[in-house]
C-alpha cells in the first residue's frame, strides 16, 4: 500500500472527529453553582439508577412470564402441522404474508408464523387449543437457558446504557467532571 492511498480515510475520518467535536460543543450548556452541580449529579444518579431498576425488572418479568406460558403449554400439549393459508381475497395476494391454519378437532386456527418454512409444526395446549405456538420456539422459552440468557445478557445491557447515559448528561449537558470520573479510570 501506498501511503497516498489511506490519505483520502484519514482525511474522512479528520473530518468526521471535527464534525462530532462541533456537535457535542452545540449541546445545551447549563450553568448551575457548585452545588447544582453536586445536586444534579445525586438526582441525575437516582433516576438512571430508578431506570435501571424498572427496565431490568420489567424484562425479567417478561422473560418469566413467556417461561411459565411455554412450561403451561408444553406440559400437556398436541402437535400439529400448520399449512400456509390460501389468498381468499384480493388483499391477501395482494400483500402476501406468513399465514398459516390449522385445525384441532375440527376447529380452524390461523396464526401468522415468522418463517420460511412450507410446513410448520405448532404446539398447543389440549385444554385450550386457542393457546398456541410453534413447537421450537416454546421449547426454547421453556428451557432454562431462555431464562439465564434473558437475564445475563438484558441486565447488563441496561445498567452500561444507564451508565453512559449519566455520563454523558453530566459531562456535556452539565459540563461537569471528565470521562474518567464516570468510567473509572485516572
Amino acid at each position: 500500500m501506498t501511503p497516498g492511498r489511506d490519505e483520502p480515510s484519514q482525511r474522512r475520518v479528520r473530518r468526521l472527529r471535527s464534525h462530532l467535536g462541533d456537535l457535542l460543543e452545540r449541546v445545551p450548556q447549563v450553568e448551575l453553582s457548585e452545588d447544582g452541580y453536586s445536586a444534579v449529579g445525586v438526582v441525575a444518579r437516582h433516576v438512571c439508577l430508578l431506570v435501571f431498576i424498572m427496565a431490568s425488572v420489567h424484562t425479567v418479568q417478561g422473560v418469566l412470564r413467556d417461561y411459565r406460558h411455554a412450561r403451561a403449554i408444553l406440559k400437556d400439549h398436541g402437535i400439529a402441522i400448520a399449512v400456509p393459508a390460501k389468498a381468499d381475497t384480493v388483499l391477501d395476494r395482494l400483500l402476501p404474508t406468513d399465514l398459516y391454519t390449522f385445525s384441532v378437532n375440527g376447529i380452524p386456527y390461523s396464526a401468522s408464523f415468522d418463517t420460511d418454512e412450507s410446513t410448520v409444526e405448532v404446539a398447543y395446549a389440549k385444554a385450550q387449543p386457542g393457546r398456541f405456538d410453534r413447537l421450537e420456539v416454546l421449547e426454547y422459552r421453556g428451557s432454562t437457558l431462555h431464562v439465564v440468557m434473558g437475564t445475563v445478557v438484558a441486565v447488563p445491557v441496561f445498567a452500561m446504557a444507564c451508565w453512559g447515559s449519566l455520563a454523558f448528561l453530566m459531562r456535556f449537558v452539565f459540563r461537569v467532571g471528565r470521562w474518567s470520573d464516570y468510567y473509572g479510570r485516572g
